[in-house]
């Protein structure tokens, strides 16, 4: 009984903010809201997409496609450079949230989290 009572005491919680570098942008820039957001470089060049919002997946575009594509998917489209810095930013922030609640937090990326 006291395994398992033990076992009902203990949470583990999985954070991941989906979209995070899309959703950052949104934020900051409420103009951008219900907008097709798409983070990743030249949208004419050979990179790809770091992240999008929830409307540009509408039209199609993915993680990781090439920016060429997702261009002709959603010409009309918010194309912005990621913003490195400020995403770590808000993550340092989100993390600093979590802490107050609980010392163990096992960062898995910059905005994915395991908690317990």
């Amino acid at each position: 009984m006291g395994t398992s009572l033990r076992a009902a005491e203990r949470s583990i919680i999985h954070v991941d903010a989906d979209a995070f570098f899309a959703s950052v942008e949104q934020r900051d820039n409420p103009e951008y809201r219900g907008k097709p957001v798409i983070v990743g470089h030249d949208p004419k060049g050979r990179g790809v997409v770091s992240t999008c919002s929830y409307e540009a997946r509408a039209f199609g575009i993915r993680s990781a496609m090439p920016m060429s594509v997702a261009y002709r998917l959603c010409p009309h489209g918010i194309f912005i450079r990621p913003r490195m810095e400020r995403y770590a930013e808000v993550s340092r922030a989100m993390f600093s949230i979590m802490e107050r609640y609980s010392p163990i937090i096992e960062e898995v990326s910059i905005d994915e989290a395991t908690w317990m």
